[in-house]
């Protein structure tokens, strides 16, 4: 088989905090967050989670 068009890469970023939770976070969440850092979770009704400022 041969593929033709434009690759783009992309990463996904994942955070995971208490309880094994994954929250995914853009590149600059992901590098401006350490290890023991307190951050804050909201849930969503579709049962995704999200980072908050």
């Amino acid at each position: 088989m041969i593929y033709t068009g434009v690759f783009i890469p992309i990463v996904l970023q994942y955070l995971v905090v208490e309880m094994g939770v994954e929250v995914k976070v853009g590149g600059l969440d992901h590098r401006r967050t350490d290890i023991g850092d307190t951050v804050w979770v909201s849930r969503y009704s579709n049962g995704s989670y999200r980072l908050e400022r």
